[in-house]
C-alpha cells in the first residue's frame, strides 16, 4: 500500500498548480478522473488576466499572481503567458451610469480610462456607432494563454517527484488515524491530507469525506468560434465587454470568439454547447457590429463553479481534519507566489461571508414564497369574477348573431307560447258564449251563408235572404266584436302570428253552417273572424265565394304547425 503526504482530486489547472507547489515539500498523488487531465474547466476556458475584475478579494489575489505570470520560472513554459490585448467596454446611450461603476474600479497600478465614442470606434471599427453612448479603455488586460499555464504546472510538478494518476476515479474515502484511506483508480493508497480540487464535483467530493456541502454550483458558458474579419488590424483588436456583461468578443487565434456571457445552472457533467445559446451569441454580436458572421467554425460549453457569495472556496476544514478546500473558483485562476499564504489567510472571512449569505438567500426565498401565495390567491379570485363577466359578454353576443340570422331565442319561444295559450283561453271562452246564446247562434248560424264568408249558400239566395234580413243586427254585433279582438291580437303579436289568428276564424266561421244540418262538435274551439266592418254586404258576399275557401285552407294548414312545432323548438 502507497503513502503521500498529500491527495490532490482533480487535475485541472485548480488541482495542478496546487500540486505543483505542494510537491516541493512532500509526496503528492494527483487524481484524474478523466483520460485526459484539465478535460472538463480548464481545456475550455478562453481565459483573460483583468487585474480590476471582480471583487476586492479577487482582485487582491489577481495582484498577487501578476508577477508569476508575467515572469514565470525558467523552463515553465516556452511560449509567454501573457499576450496583450486591452479591453474596451462599451455602454449604450442611457447606460452611463452603469460605466461610472467600472471607472472606479481604476487603480494608479492598473488604470481605465473613459474614451472618446470616436475613438472607440477607431479601437474596434466593426462597432455600429449608434450602440455607442460612453466607452472605457483598460489597456492591463491580456490575453492567457491556459493550455500553457496548465502544462506549465503539470511539468512543474513532474519535475519535483509528484505522481499523476488518469482514468482513476477516486471510490472510496475514510478516515484512518490522522490520514485518509482511498481508492485511487482501484488502487487503495493511504494519505495525510485530501484537496478538493474537483471544480463541479467539489461538493459531491466534500460529502464522501463527511464535510458539509457549501451549495456550489457549476454555471455553463457557452462560446461559438466564427470566421475572422477580413481586416489587417483585425488581431490587433482589443476584446469588446458590453457594460451589463450581456456579451463579449475578441479575435482569438486567428478567428473571432463570440460568447453571450451566459451562466446557466447545470449539473456536474461535460457540457454541450445550448443551440438557443449560440443563435443568441450570434444575434448579440450582429446586433452591436456591422458585420455577419457567415460560417462557425466550432462551438463548446463549459463549466464554471461558483459559491453562493461567488467568493473562492479556499482553506481547511473546520469539521474534519486533514480536508482542504480548493473550489467554487470559477473563472478565477490561481495566485502562484502568495496563493497558499493569502488562502489561509482568508479561508475564514470567505466561508463566514458564504454563511451568511446562505442564511439571508433562505430568509428571503421564505419570504418571496409567502408573498407569492398571497398572490396567487388574491389573483384567482379576480381571475374568477372576471371569468363570470366574459361569460354574461357571450351569453350576449350570441343573442344577438341568432337574432341577426332570424334563429328565435328562448325567451319569443316562451312569449309566442304565452301568447298561444290567451288567444286559446279567450276561443274557449267565445265558444263557451256561444254555446249558452243557443237561439242568437242559430240564428247566427242561418245568417251566414248571406255573410261575406259564406261561400255554400249561394245556391239558396232565395231561401237565406229572410233569414239574413232577420239576423243582420246580430251578424253586425258578432263581426264587429270579432274584428275588434282581432285588432287588439295583431297589434300585440308578429306577423306570423297575425296570419295564424286570420287563418284560424275563417275555417271556424264555416263551421255554424254545418252545424244547422247537424250539431256542432264542441272539441275545435271557436277563433274570432277578422272582417271589415264597413265592406258592402254584395261585395262581401262576392268575396266570400271566391276567397273563403283558400283563407280557411291556408289557415288551417298553418295553425296547427305552429301550434306543434313551437314546443319542440323550445
Amino acid at each position: 500500500m502507497t503513502s503521500f503526504d498529500f491527495l490532490v482530486i482533480g487535475a485541472g489547472i485548480s488541482g495542478a498548480s496546487a500540486a505543483a507547489e505542494l510537491s516541493a515539500s512532500g509526496t503528492v498523488l494527483l487524481a484524474e478522473t478523466e483520460a485526459l487531465a484539465g478535460y472538463h474547466s480548464t481545456g475550455r476556458s478562453a481565459a483573460l488576466y483583468t487585474p480590476n475584475f471582480g471583487s476586492p478579494l479577487v482582485r487582491k489575489l489577481n495582484a498577487a499572481g501578476h508577477a508569476f505570470f508575467s515572469a514565470p520560472p525558467d523552463g515553465f513554459s516556452a511560449t509567454p503567458l501573457l499576450t496583450p490585448r486591452a479591453a474596451l467596454t462599451i455602454a449604450r446611450p442611457g447606460e452611463e451610469a452603469a460605466l461610472d461603476a467600472v471607472l472606479a474600479m481604476s487603480t494608479p497600478a492598473h488604470p481605465i480610462h473613459r474614451i472618446p465614442v470616436a475613438e472607440a470606434l477607431r479601437l474596434a471599427p466593426v462597432l455600429r456607432p449608434e450602440v455607442v453612448g460612453v466607452a472605457a479603455l483598460e489597456p492591463g488586460v491580456t490575453d492567457m494563454d491556459v493550455a500553457a499555464i496548465h502544462q506549465g504546472f503539470l511539468g512543474l510538478f513532474r519535475r519535483r517527484g509528484g505522481t499523476i494518476r488518469l482514468n482513476a476515479p477516486v471510490t472510496a474515502l475514510s478516515r484512518e488515524g490522522r490520514g485518509w484511506r482511498a481508492s485511487v483508480g482501484g488502487e487503495t493508497v493511504l494519505a495525510g491530507i485530501i484537496v478538493n480540487a474537483a471544480g463541479a464535483w467539489a461538493d459531491s467530493l466534500a460529502a464522501r469525506c463527511g464535510v458539509s456541502p457549501l451549495g456550489l454550483t457549476p454555471m455553463r458558458r457557452t462560446v461559438v468560434l466564427g470566421a475572422a474579419v477580413a481586416r489587417d488590424d483585425f488581431e490587433r483588436w482589443p476584446i469588446l465587454k458590453d457594460v451589463r456583461e450581456r456579451y463579449y468578443f475578441r479575435p482569438y487565434h486567428s478567428a473571432l470568439l463570440v460568447t453571450p456571457a451566459d451562466a446557466h445552472p447545470s449539473p456536474a457533467c461535460d457540457p454541450a454547447p445550448d443551440s438557443a445559446d449560440v443563435a443568441r451569441a450570434v444575434l448579440r454580436f450582429e446586433t452591436i457590429c456591422d458585420h455577419r458572421l457567415t460560417r462557425i467554425e466550432r462551438r463548446w460549453a463549459g463549466l464554471r463553479t461558483f459559491a453562493p457569495d461567488q467568493a473562492p472556496v479556499v482553506g481547511w476544514s473546520t469539521e474534519v481534519e486533514g480536508y482542504f478546500w480548493l473550489a467554487g473558483l470559477g473563472a478565477f485562476s490561481k495566485a502562484q507566489e502568495e496563493g497558499g499564504k493569502v488562502f489561509e489567510a482568508l479561508v475564514k472571512e470567505g466561508m463566514t461571508i458564504q454563511r451568511k449569505t446562505q442564511a439571508v438567500a433562505e430568509e428571503k426565498i421564505t419570504e418571496a414564497t409567502n408573498r407569492m401565495t398571497h398572490m396567487a390567491s388574491d389573483i384567482g379570485s379576480k381571475a374568477q369574477g372576471q371569468w363570470d363577466k366574459l361569460e354574461n359578454i357571450f351569453e350576449e353576443r350570441v343573442a344577438k348573431a341568432l337574432g341577426k340570422l332570424g334563429v328565435p331565442s328562448a325567451r319569443d319561444i316562451e312569449a309566442l307560447h304565452a301568447r298561444i295559450e290567451a288567444l286559446t283561453t279567450a276561443a274557449g271562452k267565445s265558444a263557451s258564449a256561444k254555446t249558452t246564446a243557443k237561439p242568437a247562434a242559430k240564428t247566427a248560424a242561418i245568417a251566414k251563408p248571406a255573410a261575406p264568408l259564406a261561400t255554400k249558400a249561394a245556391p239558396r239566395k232565395a231561401a237565406a235572404k229572410p233569414a239574413a234580413t232577420s239576423a243582420k243586427p246580430v251578424a253586425k254585433t258578432t263581426v264587429k266584436a270579432s274584428a275588434k279582438a282581432s285588432i287588439k291580437a295583431s297589434t300585440r303579436a308578429p306577423a306570423k302570428s297575425s296570419s295564424t289568428a286570420k287563418a284560424v276564424p275563417a275555417k271556424a266561421s264555416a263551421k255554424p253552417t254545418a252545424a244547422a244540418k247537424k250539431p256542432a262538435p264542441t272539441k275545435a274551439p271557436v277563433k274570432t273572424v277578422v272582417v271589415k266592418p264597413s265592406a258592402p254586404r254584395s261585395k262581401t258576399a262576392a268575396a266570400a265565394k271566391s276567397g273563403a275557401k283558400p283563407t280557411a285552407a291556408r289557415g288551417g294548414a298553418a295553425a296547427k304547425p305552429a301550434a306543434k312545432r313551437a314546443p319542440g323548438r323550445k
